[in-house]
């Protein structure tokens, strides 16, 4: 008997650590998807921008200096420049976007419990 216990106790850890792995794996997987969502994001709105008909984005003396100088000619700093604001508005948006669906699925969870007789 002694036996089929410790089989049992082995059996569970094995069950809790492949579990700890399926939400690792989960994890990555969610991470992977928004990298990949947040680099894409960036892309499509830097094309956007650079195709609104206003020219490339004036840049700034502070992210001149720390972005290479004078020896950085000003195609590739207006590039280094519209990337780094596009990473930062499509993050903002991401994050918006996020934070709304989550209020809003909040919401719909506290409405279910003060009326559990009609589903939405």
């Amino acid at each position: 008997m002694t036996h089929g216990c410790r089989s049992r106790g082995l059996e569970s850890a094995f069950r809790r650590h492949a579990g700890g792995a399926f939400l690792l794996s989960l994890f990555m997987k969610t991470f992977l998807l928004f990298l990949l969502w947040l680099v894409s994001a960036t892309l499509v709105y830097a094309l956007a921008w650079s195709l609104s008909g206003e020219g490339p984005p004036a840049v700034p003396d502070w992210f001149r200096a720390r972005a290479g100088g004078a020896s950085v000619d000003a195609q590739a700093l207006a590039l280094r420049y519209l990337l780094c604001v596009s990473v930062g508005r499509a993050l903002l948006l991401t994050v918006a976007a996020f934070l709304a669906w989550r209020f809003l699925r909040k919401r719909q969870a506290q409405e279910r419990k003060r009326h559990p007789d009609h589903s939405l």
